[in-house]
């Protein structure tokens, strides 16, 4: 880890402190609240006031030792953190709700994968937090993002960009890592993961895929919905995220892993392959897929771009991302796509890159697996 990134996560410190986290809490509720009623004042209000950026740290992550031993480390380096969290959340209503009830958190949870639970056990005991408030954290689902998808039909390079946005900016910047999976001594994949929260947000697995999930707003998504399908077992979807990545061996197997499961709230699954046209967006409910957006490059549809609204309808003031990056895609080319520009052109620019912008990362699955992340720090 480097000597800059060290000094930044000593800012934790700040965190606990109660009226510092009320105010915080108050001016994302402002941010948030000015983005989504006025988009005119977007350039003022979410525009990078500096880019002040760094690497992330990385973790190795053995699967053959017991779930409890495998995060102490990133657990207890991000302890500070994981309090603030749950010191934010529980001044929202629904996080306050949260707080109260550990034993029945405990008794209704059974059904979820123990991995899962004990993942959160784990959070709980070593960030010194209620086994309920450690839930919480684990199933926050409020990742605005952006994800693009674009084939080189020059070189056939498929090429997944990846912005995070998250609203407790401030706090979250400084809780991702990179994981490396290994087991059996074998390395097998890549992915970038919030400290935490139990499972992946992206990741690669070398010479077969990578992935990316973001937030799929609807109706239907609302928070208690959410919480109930957890405790009646279904994964969340970065969870669903991880098990995909230890199961499938292919770009086909994971289309089919990604649209068949039932999972405890909406969302969008970007998939890229090896192959030609192998890009694809799916359009996930709780039970089922509602659309698949896929590449065909043979009739111009060489990149595919999804926020946090369906490919299908036309982009609202609320999710204003989707429509710059296709322009900005449009204009480097089919032909001259490539990790830089996509990252210097596309991904790191304002809108796609605003102040809840966490990270960026530029990934591909393609010559044993290209993974770059770019922690745009407070």
């Amino acid at each position: 880890m480097s000597e800059k990134l060290k000094n930044n996560l000593n800012v934790s410190d700040l965190f606990i402190s109660k009226n510092f986290s009320k105010f915080l809490f108050f001016v994302n509720v402002f941010l948030v609240f000015m983005t989504f009623e006025n988009i005119k004042c977007a350039p003022i209000l979410l525009e990078k006031l500096n880019y002040n950026i760094n690497g992330l740290p990385i973790y190795t992550i053995n699967l053959n030792i017991p779930v409890k031993e495998r995060y102490a480390e990133l657990l207890t380096k991000y302890k500070k953190h994981i309090k603030a969290l749950a010191f934010f959340s529980s001044l929202k209503p629904l996080g306050n709700v949260m707080s109260k009830f550990s034993e029945y958190a405990i008794s209704t949870i059974g059904n979820q994968d123990p991995e899962w639970f004990e993942y959160v056990k784990a959070v709980s005991e070593y960030a010194d937090i209620t086994l309920s408030e450690a839930i919480m954290i684990s199933i926050t689902y409020d990742m605005a993002c952006t994800t693009a998808i674009a084939q080189n039909t020059k070189t056939g390079e498929i090429i997944m960009g990846r912005n995070l946005d998250f609203g407790t900016y401030f706090i979250n910047s400084h809780m991702n890592f990179e994981a490396h999976y290994y087991k059996d001594g074998k390395y097998l994949f890549k992915a970038i993961e919030l400290a935490g929260f139990r499972g992946i947000i992206n990741g690669t697995k070398s010479n077969k895929f990578s992935v990316s999930l973001n937030l799929r707003k609807k109706k239907s998504n609302f928070s208690f919905m959410n919480i109930y399908r957890v405790f009646r077992g279904y994964p969340t979807p970065n969870y669903y995220l991880y098990k995909v990545m230890l199961q499938a061996e292919n770009f086909e197997e994971a289309v089919k892993l990604f649209s068949n499961n039932i999972i405890s709230a909406p969302v969008y699954f970007a998939i890229s392959g090896i192959q030609k046209n192998e890009g694809v967006i799916i359009e996930r409910d709780y039970n089922k897929v509602d659309f698949i957006d896929q590449l065909d490059v043979d009739k111009g549809k060489w990149f595919l771009v999804i926020c946090n609204t369906d490919s299908k309808i036309e982009e609202k003031k609320e999710d204003w991302r989707r429509k710059p990056a296709e322009e900005r895609l449009e204009m480097i080319g089919e032909q001259n796509i490539n990790y830089f520009n996509f990252f210097d052109n596309v991904m790191s620019l304002f809108p796609n890159n605003n102040i809840f912008t966490i990270y960026t990362t530029i990934q591909s699955a393609q010559s044993n697996g290209y993974f770059n992340t770019t922690a745009w720090m407070p």
